[in-house]
Order: C-alpha cells, then structure tokens, then sequence
C-alpha cells in the first residue's frame, strides 16, 4: 500500500502542498482506522477498508495516469 500511495503522490502535478493534504487524507481515513481496527483485533473490517481504498485510489487516480503515459507513449513511438 505504501508503494502505490507513494506512486500517487511522485506522480501528482508537483503541488507538494496538496501531496502533503492527501498523505494526511490517505493516513488519516485509510491508515489509522486500519491500524486500530487490527489493535482491537477486526482484522476483517481493516482488511476491508484497506482493500476498498485501494480499488478506489487506483480507479480515481492510478488508473487515468498511467492510461495517460500509455496514450504519450504511444504516441510518441508512432511519430517515429
């Protein structure tokens, strides 16, 4: 999970302030109820959240990004 966030933060427009809001989005909504969840032994409510977030960040923000690169690229191989 770690990986992919940082994924979505390198790969945002620049704005390290607004990086820095959404890691503490991300800690605060995602992280922190996972880690509390497995303190009070509810493994399956933060596997759940943990999940969910991830689906949902990849479709909201990984998805479109990386079929952008895509799109660049090929784009870039057929002008050659």
């Amino acid at each position: 999970m770690v990986d992919f966030f940082c994924f979505l933060l390198y790969n945002l427009d620049g704005d390290y302030m607004n990086n820095n809001k959404i890691y503490n989005w991300i800690y605060e909504n995602i992280v922190q109820p996972c880690v509390i969840a497995i303190q009070e032994g509810n493994y399956e409510f933060a596997y759940m959240r943990y999940k969910n977030s991830v689906i949902l960040l990849e479709e909201k923000f990984a998805k479109p990004m990386l079929q952008n690169q895509l799109v660049n690229t090929l784009k870039r191989i057929r002008q050659i």
